[in-house]
């Protein structure tokens, strides 16, 4: 079973946390769809350093949450994984993007 797909969000800041999937937003996509609708005009950032798992459609729900916008969204905290998928699909000209900061 699939972990559930978990967000927060504090002003223009959505966290996501544990598993950015098909079977997490399969199972919590119309939660999360009806929080963003709410604050779709303060959400520029996006979070990914909770993030535990994560497939290729992550970057169809950053393409969603890109698309409520008039700016362009900021992702921060990726990781190498989410960079190189996200230079595949030809989407790093899409977001504005900070690499999780190697210690």
């Amino acid at each position: 079973m699939a972990k559930k797909l978990g967000f927060d969000i504090h002003g223009n800041k959505l966290t996501l946390k544990g598993e950015v999937t098909a079977a997490s937003l399969e199972t919590g996509f119309a939660i999360f769809k009806d929080s963003i609708i709410l604050h779709k005009e303060t959400v520029l950032i996006v979070d990914w350093e909770k993030v535990t798992k994560l497939d290729s459609s992550c970057l169809a729900l950053m393409l969603w949450v890109q698309s409520l916008q008039v700016e362009k969204i900021k992702l921060i905290n990726l990781s190498k994984r989410l960079q190189i998928l996200s230079e595949l699909y030809g989407l790093s000209s899409v977001f504005q993007a900070e690499l999780k900061s190697e210690l």
